[in-house]
């Protein structure tokens, strides 16, 4: 009953109220990761990422398979521009289903250099396969018209009525 009031609470944006339902239900099930999880992203929304921080983290080493525990463990470190490189060691550094969220949250986050670092930790699986071939045509999407080049750029046809039509014309004047 205290989580879901806690959860009505964070709901209807009384924070204070949530974080202090949740830390009453935390006080009777200490290990339950879902109340750390929970607690963290009702910090998260205050704006206080360094308490929120520690919360985040626990909920991650107790089930490091889950995504958005994951994911709001990173915003907790983005939103202070902190590095992850200080956690490694207290995170599962063995399991292929942290390495594989982690490389879908650097893909969410445009970082494919790190998501592609995180797949090369891993065995050749279907899923980081499928993950490569996703970083693989986000990049190529990411490469705009201005870096194409030159000789393509020259090859191209200009539009008939574009600027590009008439100064060509012109040019060959």
């Amino acid at each position: 009953e205290i989580f879901f009031e806690a959860l009505k609470q964070k709901g209807i944006e009384n924070y204070d109220r949530a974080e202090s339902l949740l830390q009453d239900a935390k006080n009777l099930d200490p290990l339950n990761p879902v109340l750390d999880y929970e607690l963290a992203r009702v910090l998260i929304l205050q704006g206080r990422y360094a308490e929120a921080e520690k919360y985040a983290l626990d909920a991650l080493r107790a089930e490091p398979a889950k995504y958005w525990f994951l994911e709001t463990f990173m915003e907790t470190l983005k939103a202070q521009n902190k590095p992850i490189d200080a956690y490694w060691a207290q995170l599962p550094e063995g399991m292929e289903p942290f390495h594989l969220n982690m490389a879908r949250w650097y893909i969410s986050q445009e970082a494919w250099k790190a998501a592609e670092d995180q797949l090369s930790r891993l065995q050749d699986s279907d899923q980081a396969q499928q993950l490569q071939a996703l970083i693989s045509s986000r990049q190529a999407k990411d490469v705009s018209p201005g870096e194409q080049s030159t000789e393509a750029a020259q090859n191209r046809i200009p539009e008939e009525g574009s600027a590009a039509f008439y100064e060509k014309a012109l040019g060959e004047i």
